[in-house]
């Protein structure tokens, strides 16, 4: 049974499969922008200016973060057919066995 992917993959998702996934992603973050300027603009009522232009600095930060455009990679390619097929699984798998290392020591 594969690992259920963990809450950051859960929400790329859900920003990449719908068909607003997109604008979805920019109102997440401009939400998060808005909510780190009201902080900004509580520490401004009181005597501490510069404090208060440092947190509105991050909050456009976060804000031009939201608006980076995104690229999904690409599909890897389709294994070839017939005999190479057959030999670059093997490889394939070979390889991923070597990466996983040892056994655990029996007890």
């Amino acid at each position: 049974m594969a690992p259920r992917p963990g809450p950051f993959a859960r929400l790329i998702e859900v920003f990449h499969t719908p068909p607003y996934g997109r604008v979805l992603e920019i109102l997440f973050w401009a939400v998060i922008a808005v909510a780190i300027a009201a902080l900004g603009w509580l520490v401004y009522r009181y005597p501490n200016e510069p404090l208060a232009y440092l947190i509105w600095i991050v909050a456009g930060c976060t804000l031009l973060f939201g608006l980076l455009p995104q690229k999904k990679h690409d599909a890897p390619p389709p294994p070839p057919k017939g005999k190479r097929g057959q030999i670059a699984q093997q490889v394939k798998a070979s390889k991923a066995e070597k990466r996983k290392g040892p056994p655990p020591p029996i007890q």
